[in-house]
């Protein structure tokens, strides 16, 4: 985290995120709260439908009033909350998106083609999610950087 604390300092002097919408699909850590943090400083703005099922019991305090951070989501819900809160989520117009899973990358594919053409990029740290991207790599289907 102290390469992120660097970075968060550098974001809030030059401001490289303004205006970027980010949809972070994240398990709930101390170190993702850090990193939306950091985003945020950017300029970023990030909505966080979170992979919450594995939360940090900590982090339940992440999405206060004055933190600009929007959390959808909550500890416990089942597969169909999980999608409503990424539904509700997407409706800022994702430009960059974070996934634990392709869960946002798969719907934005499968039943969210508005959001294609905006969409600069997007990250995936699992293996498992790696895993859903290459078919759709290979077959042409993946339609914005990953």
């Amino acid at each position: 985290m102290p390469v992120l604390e660097r970075i968060k300092t550098e974001f809030a002097r030059d401001n490289p995120l303004d205006g970027v919408n980010i949809i972070a699909c994240l398990h709930v850590t101390v170190e993702t709260a850090n990193l939306i943090r950091t985003l945020q400083a950017g300029g970023a703005t990030s909505h966080l439908p979170a992979q919450i099922r594995s939360a940090h019991k900590m982090m339940s305090r992440l999405p206060s009033p004055k933190s600009g951070i929007v959390v959808c989501a909550f500890r416990g819900e089942s597969d169909d909350e999980y999608y409503m809160c990424m539904e509700e989520a997407l409706k800022i117009g994702p430009q960059v998106t974070l996934d634990d899973g392709a869960d946002v990358i798969a719907t934005v594919h499968g039943g969210h083609k508005e959001y294609l053409n905006a969409i600069m990029g997007g990250c995936e740290e699992t293996t498992t999610g790696v895993v859903r991207l290459r078919p759709m790599a290979a077959e042409g289907a993946l339609k914005y950087p990953s």
